[in-house]
């Protein structure tokens, strides 16, 4: 068991002074670009690092530190204290390491998610690993790459009696599973005994796995990921996915994803990993309008430039009544929703109606009527406004 209680980072990339207590489960980071999402991951992630870091000291500050408060097997309070004294990235720091049960219970993946398309000519057995091999992981973060060497090995094996053992048997059948998950028109179909190709059932036909588009490749690639870093990690004994109760780090949940896939895989997390603790930064405002208040950490620049929390997302309910546009503003950062030749033609309208000026006023609104969504009510208070000018 692996849970992260709280941190507290000084003086690291963006961040000079920050406390932050976790959920069990789920945790949310979110804000603008530069405001320390990635950073707050790093931290936790490299906590367990051995003698590798790719986080710097901020240049206003002497030294960096984070404290991470964490709970394990031995002790529901453990404190591991980091210090960074380097700013540059060819500079080493120096470090004394005992965390390799940790580190073996972290797995960490970058915003990098691609799936090269590779021939498979045989099947290979599992990778082997050394001490350090999960160390190195949490610094690069875990690779994709073996996502289909280990499936195909897993859906061949399972074919004769008695070769994989049950928890494998469950993993395999979650994989199978994932495809109809980001639609019903989708489903695994078979591995080409010729090619060794994972096919899929689509809309359009059958199709081999690599040809998803970039933003199903996305999704279907961190959930296998999931299982099979998990598979490949724990041994003796094998586990189920489900039974995983160490932590996942996944950087931009929602990178090349559709709006109505960023709220999938949020549930598709919530559903395959019950005893996990997960850690995530997104920019979407839909990941943050379906989450739980309890599981959204919204960061924000206070006058000063230092990150806090946010105070105007509500702790009860989160943002689950807001519109995309309002987190958009108050949550991601960003200033205006509106392109700036509609807010051009806006301030014209209403500047001809300050001027009673009606028919520079009327040629404007249809102007504005055919810019905006049919259904906007801001159609029906545009001629309000001109009928009332």
């Amino acid at each position: 068991m692996l849970r992260i209680n709280s941190i507290d980072i000084n003086g690291i990339g963006p961040i000079f002074n920050l406390h932050l207590d976790f959920n069990p489960h789920f945790n949310i980071i979110c804000g603008s670009n530069g405001i320390g999402k990635t950073t707050v991951l790093e931290c936790i992630a490299q906590t367990f690092s051995y003698n590798q870091y790719s986080l710097r000291r901020n240049s206003l500050s002497n030294i960096g530190t984070w404290s991470t408060s964490f709970a394990n097997e031995n002790s529901e309070a453990n404190v591991k204290e980091t210090t960074i004294k380097v700013l540059r990235p060819y500079e080493k720091t120096e470090t004394n390491y005992n965390y390799k049960d940790e580190a073996l219970k972290l797995v960490y993946y970058k915003t990098n998610r691609v799936l090269s398309y590779v021939q498979v000519n045989s099947i290979a057995k599992d990778p082997t690993f050394n001490a350090f091999s999960f160390s190195d992981q949490i610094y690069e973060g875990t690779s994709f790459s073996e996502i289909k060497k280990w499936f195909i090995n897993r859906y061949l094996w399972s074919t004769h009696s008695d070769s994989l053992c049950k928890e494998q048997l469950e993993n395999l059948k979650l994989a199978q599973e994932i495809f109809a998950t980001m639609s019903l028109d989708f489903s695994f179909d078979k591995v080409d005994p010729e090619s060794f190709d994972i096919i899929l059932n689509t809309p359009k036909g059958k199709i081999v796995l690599e040809q998803l588009s970039s933003g199903y490749i996305s999704y279907v690639i961190v959930l296998l990921g999931i299982i099979k870093d998990i598979e490949y990690r724990f041994k003796n004994p094998h586990i189920c996915v489900r039974d995983f109760d160490g932590v996942l780090v996944v950087d931009e949940i929602d990178v090349h994803l559709h709006p109505e896939l960023q709220s999938k895989i949020y549930i598709a997390l919530h559903k395959m990993l019950p005893k996990a603790q997960i850690f995530t930064s997104t920019h979407s405002p839909h990941v943050i309008q379906v989450a739980e208040p309890n599981e959204v950490i919204p960061l924000v620049a206070d006058s000063g430039g230092n990150v806090k929390m946010n105070p105007i997302v509500n702790k009860k309910y989160g943002c689950q009544g807001w519109t995309i546009e309002e987190i958009l503003q108050d949550v991601m950062g960003m200033k205006d929703t509106r392109s700036a030749l509609y807010k051009k033609k806006l301030e014209k309208f209403n500047s001809a109606l300050q001027d009673d000026n009606m028919d520079t006023a009327r040629s404007i609104y249809e102007e504005l009527n055919s810019m905006l969504h049919p259904d906007n009510v801001l159609r029906k208070v545009l001629e309000i406004q001109l009928i009332g000018g």
